[in-house]
């Protein structure tokens, strides 16, 4: 795999990683935010692809997403590689 760099949209297979973080309310018995994770990851490519950052969602052929309850600052660390 080589990282990415250069123009967009972004063409061919790729693989997407994100973690999302995300701020912890004041009340909370949960151990990870609500919410599904496969509904996180369509969103980001929805806006990806929104954004012309790729032509198609169907490009990715690789998907890793995680939430997480946020430390400091949330957020969404996106990693993209060309497969």
């Amino acid at each position: 795999m080589e990282e990415l760099g250069g123009d967009f949209p972004l063409l061919g297979p790729l693989r997407i990683e994100a973690v999302f973080s995300i701020r912890k309310p004041r009340t909370s018995k949960l151990d990870a935010p609500r919410g599904d994770v496969d509904n996180y990851g369509k969103a980001l490519l929805d806006a990806m692809q929104a954004a012309e950052f790729f032509k198609d969602d169907n490009q990715v052929i690789e998907l890793e997403v995680s939430k997480i309850w946020a430390d400091t600052t949330a957020g969404i660390a996106v990693r993209v590689q060309s497969l």
